[in-house]
């Protein structure tokens, strides 16, 4: 039988397709690969949750033993770093859904890193205010999660399917600076 008006589906990740920019080093980025998931305090369990995990309430970010806790509201977190059958323990006290597949990460760096996210991040990005915080925004009418991974260093989440649209954002943004692409770590 044929296939009508259908297109073969073919199976691409969510990062083909980048290349470095320009002739500059002005800005880096790689991709991450991260275990994410999504931690939901159960009512009147967010005090006891942020006692046995260390994470700090939303707009914080915290680490402890490779894990990162990113506070993205009242009671709830993304997990960076554990998958989730290490988290189990504290399922009576918190929702528990993985997200790994779900999340492009780009971590974004080099000297004129603050000059292209200022193009469309709509926060404060001046390092004596933007360090330990994490914003849950938008950058080119792009849902992201911001936090400042190292000094000078940034991760940005975007959901997967919107990883090739803030890719093209990123280049256009870090063009005039150079922008080289690194091989995920």
């Amino acid at each position: 039988m044929g296939r009508g008006c259908m297109s073969e589906l073919i199976a691409a990740p969510a990062f083909s397709g980048m290349e470095s920019i320009g002739s500059g080093s002005g800005v880096h980025v790689a991709l991450r690969e991260y275990a994410i998931v999504s931690v939901l305090a159960r009512k009147g369990h967010a005090q006891a949750l942020m006692e046995k995990t260390g994470a700090l309430n939303a707009p914080r970010q915290s680490g402890a033993n490779g894990v990162t806790a990113l506070g993205i509201g009242p009671g709830r977190w993304l997990f960076l770093g554990a998958p989730l059958d290490h988290l189990t323990a504290m399922s009576h006290l918190a929702s528990l859904a993985d997200h790994s597949d779900g999340y492009a990460v780009f971590e974004v760096w080099g000297p004129k890193v603050r000059e292209t996210l200022a193009k469309g991040v709509p926060v404060d990005l001046h390092r004596s205010v933007f360090t330990d915080t994490v914003a849950v925004t938008v950058i080119a009418h792009i849902g992201a999660i911001v936090w400042q991974s190292a000094p000078d260093r940034f991760s940005i989440a975007v959901f997967r399917s919107y990883a090739g649209s803030f890719w093209h954002w990123l280049a256009a943004g870090a063009a005039e600076y150079g922008l080289t692409v690194k091989e995920p770590a």
